[in-house]
């Protein structure tokens, strides 16, 4: 598509006026080469194998906490990316976008920021970084559990 075009013009004006791409990454030559070592670094570190191992780790002790907590009707996700959906009755699993709001706005009084997603706003979306450790989990989870102790959910 672009192959009789300069590569600065890929990555400039001209690539902009014949795009509708907006993203981090803005489609130029400075940013896909930040982009390519970024990659390197994932994989030099093996961060995807770290995804993978402290996700599963967080996803097995968040089942736990759901087995103690009524309000949280599902966990899901895949590696860091996890979403515990709230609901405010566990027959009819009823969305409860204020729990899961007094959740985020807790976590975030104790350093942690998570959100709010999903459809009906329910869903505590949590999504650390690539370099999350076990550790780093373990503490997150200890102030999960604290903060829906302080909620008395």
């Amino acid at each position: 598509m672009f192959s009789s075009r300069r590569i600065d013009e890929v990555g400039g004006h001209v690539f902009k006026e014949s795009s509708r791409i907006n993203s981090t990454w803005g489609g130029n030559l400075v940013d896909m080469v930040r982009f390519t070592l970024y990659l390197e670094i994932i994989e030099q570190e093996n961060l995807c194998e770290n995804v993978s191992t402290v996700g599963a780790f967080m996803r097995e002790r968040l089942c736990g906490i759901q087995n103690k907590h009524a309000v949280i009707g599902d966990v899901r996700g895949h590696g860091l990316f996890l979403g515990l959906e709230w609901i405010s009755d566990p027959v009819s699993k009823a969305p409860d976008q204020d729990g899961v709001v007094k959740v985020v706005n807790t976590l975030r009084e104790r350093g942690y920021l998570t959100s709010n997603a999903g459809a009906h706003h329910n869903v505590l979306k949590i999504r650390p970084p690539l370099v999350f450790s076990k550790d780093d989990a373990q503490e997150f989870l200890t102030a999960f559990e604290q903060t829906l102790d302080a909620l008395d959910v």
